[in-house]
């Protein structure tokens, strides 16, 4: 059986593109992990004077995948 986890990622633009500066699981309930990342605030439009934008992954199998993501 797939192993299917969710996270947000934070990451904040560099000089050298964007890094990721920090990892919050939020467990393997996808309901949960939506839910809580609907609370954040955010613009959903991503444009190039973006500093920081926050990402829901899911994982199947420790492979990453973009669900949503805001921007700051």
């Amino acid at each position: 059986m797939a192993s299917i986890n969710f996270y947000v990622l934070l990451n904040i633009k560099t000089s050298n593109g964007f890094q990721t500066f920090g990892k919050f699981y939020l467990g393997g309930n996808r309901k949960f992990a939506d839910t809580i990342f609907r609370k954040l605030k955010g613009d959903v439009k991503i444009n190039k004077n973006t500093i920081i934008n926050l990402e829901l992954i899911e994982t199947k199998n420790e492979l990453p995948q973009n669900i949503k993501m805001i921007s700051c």
